[in-house]
């Protein structure tokens, strides 16, 4: 069996914005199909009333992770390399 392969720490920090980048863009991609998805289940649930089911479907639009990552400067899952 061969021995795992260890990348210098270099590496990893100049692949870490590019692997950003795509998780946001998937981000992007995946809300969308999100919302439809909770659309359809609101459809289908007989026993939300009309009116729960029009404040849900409007709060499935608000993208709450992505306003929480920007309000936290996108340090959100990172640590601060900054001494306190």
């Amino acid at each position: 069996m061969d021995p795992p392969i260890s990348l210098p720490s270099g590496d990893l920090r100049r692949k870490a914005p590019e692997m950003k980048k795509i998780a946001e863009l998937l981000v992007c991609f995946l809300h969308p199909i999100a919302v439809i998805l909770v659309w359809l289940n609101l459809i289908v649930r007989p026993e939300l009333s009309g009116t729960a089911k029009i404040v849900w479907g409007v709060l499935a639009l608000v993208p709450v992770v992505p306003f929480v990552y920007v309000l936290t400067g996108g340090e959100l899952w990172e640590k601060s390399s900054k001494p306190a």
